[in-house]
């Protein structure tokens, strides 16, 4: 005796075959999920908002003996002001302070963009680890030594 293999199960338009689906989260009412789906997606998208202006407002302000220097939100100098202690300066004098405040500001203003990075995603996130290599060695150095001050300043 062969028995035959049962065929496909018939569903009526009342069942669900996703009724136990870990994806569905227990919800039985499919307008509840989509609800608290919508809600939760207006949430990031204000979340991401938020950062954006936060990032295009982003400006970073250091300072040497010699030149105080701003820097925007693309890492981009905004300002460059010399001091009156420039003018008795020597051109290496000025380079080598014009390369250290790039440093300090470039590393000021990535740590901000990672602060600011950090409120929509987790701290294992690639694009986080993307944009410390994004920038000079140097400038990773200098983030290191910063987040050290900070943290010895919290303690």
């Amino acid at each position: 005796m062969t028995t035959t293999p049962p065929g496909p199960v018939a569903l009526t338009p009342d069942d669900d075959p996703f009724a136990h689906h870990e994806g569905r989260g227990g919800v039985d009412d499919p307008t509840v999920w989509l609800a608290s789906y919508l809600a939760e997606a207006e949430q990031l998208a204000a979340q991401a908002a938020a950062a954006e202006q936060a990032m295009a407002a982003q400006q970073t302000t250091v300072e040497n003996k010699f030149m105080r220097m701003s820097m925007g939100p693309s890492g981009q100098i905004t300002e460059l002001v010399f001091q009156p202690s420039a003018n008795a300066a020597t051109a290496a004098q000025l380079t080598e302070a014009f390369q250290e405040l790039h440093i300090v500001a470039a590393s000021a203003s990535t740590r901000q963009t990672m602060r600011i990075m950090q409120s929509l995603v987790s701290p294992d996130d690639p694009s986080l680890q993307a944009i410390a290599e994004s920038v000079s060695p140097a400038v990773r150095e200098q983030m290191v030594i910063d987040e050290a001050a900070e943290q010895a300043d919290r303690s």
